[in-house]
């Protein structure tokens, strides 16, 4: 992802809203969000395969997340499946629960095709240093063609990052009795 360093809250929308810098995050130990990553060729992408994205997203629910939200995340028509969660949870956890029901309901977890985040880290020796989740792009960069889309008609949806916010809330809203997003 080029440079990497710690942005401080107060510096990170300035450089969020500059089109020339591209932020991204890694995931610490705990994380209340999910995503996955499906490129523009692939074969889980709702724009390419309408009806395998959403048997991808029943088996999401096998394991509760029963309430996404759906960007394309760059002009390239990659889309990013966001989730959230009302309360954290420890990330590797997570990766290793997206990997198993994505791996035994026939979904390729691989580069191009399905990524996870978190993502299951490679393993490194004792001595070593530590593994590092992989990097996710910041949702809804000005400037990086990023755009909410209809989770039914995978159309382009209006509003910018302050409804992706909307939407996150009512995601991992667990007392409310509104239709899930999805």
């Amino acid at each position: 992802m080029g440079r990497e360093y710690v942005l401080n809250p107060r510096n990170f929308e300035s450089y969020w809203q500059d089109p020339k810098i591209s932020l991204g995050l890694r995931f610490g130990r705990q994380t209340k969000f999910g995503c996955l990553d499906l490129d523009k060729n692939s074969k889980n992408n709702p724009l390419v395969n309408p009806k395998r994205y959403r048997r991808l997203i029943k088996v999401l629910r096998k394991i509760g997340i029963k309430r996404t939200v759906l960007i394309r995340s760059s002009s390239n028509r990659g889309v990013h499946l966001f989730f959230f969660l009302p309360d954290g949870v420890n990330s590797f956890d997570l990766a290793c629960a997206l990997f198993r029901v994505l791996s035994e309901n026939c979904f390729e977890i691989k580069a191009g095709q399905l990524e996870i985040f978190p993502n299951t880290k490679r393993y490194k020796k004792k001595g070593e240093g530590f593994s590092l989740f992989n990097g996710l792009r910041v949702p809804m960069q000005p400037g990086s063609g990023s755009i909410l889309l209809d989770p039914k008609t995978f159309e382009p949806l209006p509003g910018g990052a302050e409804e992706f916010v909307k939407l996150m809330n009512a995601s991992c809203d667990t007392k409310s009795d509104r239709t899930p997003i999805l």
